[in-house]
This record gives structure tokens, sequence and C-alpha cells, in this order.
């Protein structure tokens, strides 16, 4: 009497290729990280002064604004709204030069300080922020954001 179970192997056969599709998507997101993060970083302190920097992506949503920040004082700085962006253009009584920053320098790539959030309808809360400057990209601790250096 034959008792192999030919269903054992034929259930072994769709599982194999998504293991090794997963075993490859797992391989490659580590090859990405770790090339990343062998970009160099320029030596020294970063300058903010007169850089601008645009919001890509707020909470999943296209956004598009853009805030030049100015140097006050020893190690303080200053982020001004120069362009309004897809979600605060139609903000009744928002003017470009809008001070949305204000910030402290806390060590070469890291700043701290306040963060003017503005929603779509006009409502203004003040947050505390810790920012944290990567080569072209502005890493912060508020909500999911993509912001890029700009020329």
């Amino acid at each position: 009497m034959n008792t192999h179970n030919h269903s054992s192997r034929s259930l072994r056969w769709p599982v194999a290729p998504a293991l090794a599709f997963l075993l490859f998507g797992v391989l490659a997101q580590a090859c990405a990280t770790s090339s990343s993060s062998t970009t160099a970083q320029p030596a020294g302190p970063v300058e903010l002064d007169q850089t601008k920097w645009k919001l890509l992506m707020l909470g999943g949503s296209l956004d598009g604004r853009v805030v030049q920040f100015h140097k006050r004082g020893a190690d303080g700085y200053e982020g001004k709204l120069v362009e309004k962006g897809r979600k605060l253009q139609d903000v009744v009584g928002l003017q470009e030069g809008e001070t949305i920053f204000k910030l402290k320098r806390r060590s070469d790539t890291e700043f701290e300080g306040t963060y003017k959030a503005i929603d779509a309808k006009g409502g203004v809360a003040e947050k505390e922020v810790t920012i944290d400057v990567k080569n072209n990209n502005l890493l912060w601790n508020q909500e999911s954001a993509t912001w890029e250096k700009q020329d």
C-alpha cells in the first residue's frame, strides 16, 4: 500500500517562490539601507542660513510649502514662509514672510525650537520641534513629512 502523501509536495511548490520573493525583498532593503547610510555627510556644522526647504509630503499628501532660514544671533535661526504650497494657498490672512520656525543649534546637524503648524483651515498651533539635517533632507519629530533642500 502506497502511503506517500502527494498533497505535502503540492503545498510546498507554491510556498517556495513566495519565500524566495520575501528573502529577496529583505536583502534588497538591507542593501538599500546600507548604501544610503554610506553617503558622506559634510564635515563640520550644517549652516541653515539662506537655505530653502520644501515640504513635499505631509501626513501622506502633497504640500509644497517652502521655508527659508535666516540666521538670528550666534546660534539662532528663523524659518520664514516663502511659498504657501498646495495646502496653505487658500488660508485667509496667511502671508508669505510669516515666521514658521524659531530654532537654536543643538549640535552640528541638530536644531530645536518651535514650529508654527498651520492647517488648511487657518488653525495655528505652536509645537516644539527637533530637526536633524541629513545631506539634502530635513528630518523632524513632528508628523510624517518629507522636507527637501531647494537650490
